[in-house]
């Protein structure tokens, strides 16, 4: 993705001369975006990185601009599956198509179709918007609203609008004012501690500050083509992302609460396992008579780690709810 943003004269000054003192807050939450293009991805090696991703979001869909043919990133299902049993906060992004081949509700049918409701994750829908190729802007900003008003009600969750500057700034006040309802995830390669603020819409919720795997902060004229391998992905670019909270408020836009849900009792010997189906790998036994924390019932299994992807069986002949 895309997000090199304006610098104002006393930034490119300072970015010149070296003297640009940045300071990010260590509250803030950081996370990466990927694709078919990272290749291979050892999620293990990201989530063990000492920066601590604690998010990741993949491309899930795209209409096809030149085919016209719709698919799904050839590599979205494998790495759902793969950011959730590592532990992963999850999101999936649609890249919208601005070319009139199809609508934005068409779109928005496909994504929730083909990726969203089969693969739902811990973020809400996210819209991708950064193309200029389009018939007019008043035309893309109808496929752009049209998109998230059916995402919006399908779901019944307020879309994260994925965009920067140099996108965003080419509709009115007023369009960009109709979008501020929706959650911003703004694209941006400043050297800076934060996102230029765009008139008219809300203060960046996410900020993507570079598609290199830099850390903490964009890095003016890198002699390096890209940092990426360090997180496990194949490829050198790797885009970089910070929630620009805190990790609670993170998980609360997640709705997703660190209290458990309830606890249950092991009345057979069980096995933790590392994900909610019979298959994954085995971890650790359980004996009769332990009691659990259940922070997730999902497909008759319960998550008894609020920070680990741990999984019993939940069928009654294993666990029993005790309250």
């Amino acid at each position: 993705m895309e997000g090199y943003g304006e610098m104002n004269i006393k930034t490119m000054i300072q970015n010149l001369l070296g003297e640009k003192e940045l300071s990010i807050p260590e509250h803030w939450v950081l996370g990466v975006d990927i694709s078919s293009h990272q290749g291979k991805i050892d999620f293990e090696i990201m989530k063990h990185h000492p920066n601590k991703v604690k998010f990741v979001i993949t491309k899930a869909t795209d209409v096809g601009s030149v085919s016209n043919q719709g698919f799904v990133d050839r590599d979205a299902v494998k790495n759902y599956f793969e950011m959730k049993r590592s532990g992963f906060l999850t999101g999936a992004y649609h890249w919208l198509d601005p070319r009139g081949k199809r609508t934005g509700t068409q779109q928005a049918d496909y994504y929730l179709n083909n990726f969203y409701i089969p693969y739902p994750t811990d973020l809400p829908p996210i819209c991708d918007f950064e193309d200029k190729e389009v018939i007019s802007w008043n035309h893309v900003f109808q496929t752009l609203i049209d998109f998230m008003n059916r995402v919006e009600f399908v779901t019944k969750e307020i879309p994260i609008l994925y965009t920067s500057p140099g996108y965003i700034g080419n509709f009115t006040y007023a369009q960009r004012k109709i979008l501020s309802k929706y959650i911003l995830w703004q694209a941006q390669y400043i050297q800076d501690d934060k996102p230029t603020p765009i008139k008219g819409m809300p203060l960046a919720t996410f900020w993507q500050y570079s598609d290199k795997g830099h850390h903490p902060t964009f890095v003016y004229k890198d002699t390096q083509a890209g940092r990426g391998k360090n997180y496990g992905v194949e490829s050198f670019g790797l885009d970089m992302n910070y929630y620009l909270n805190d990790y609670l408020s993170l998980l609360k836009l997640c709705n997703k609460d660190e209290s458990p849900k309830f606890q249950a009792i092991c009345v057979r010997f069980s096995w933790v396992k590392r994900a909610p189906r019979q298959f994954y790998p085995k971890l650790r036994p359980i004996l009769p008579g332990k009691v659990v924390d259940v922070y997730e019932e999902r497909d008759n299994y319960f998550k008894i780690s609020k920070d680990k992807e741990e999984w019993v069986s939940g069928y009654k002949r294993y666990f029993v709810k005790i309250n």
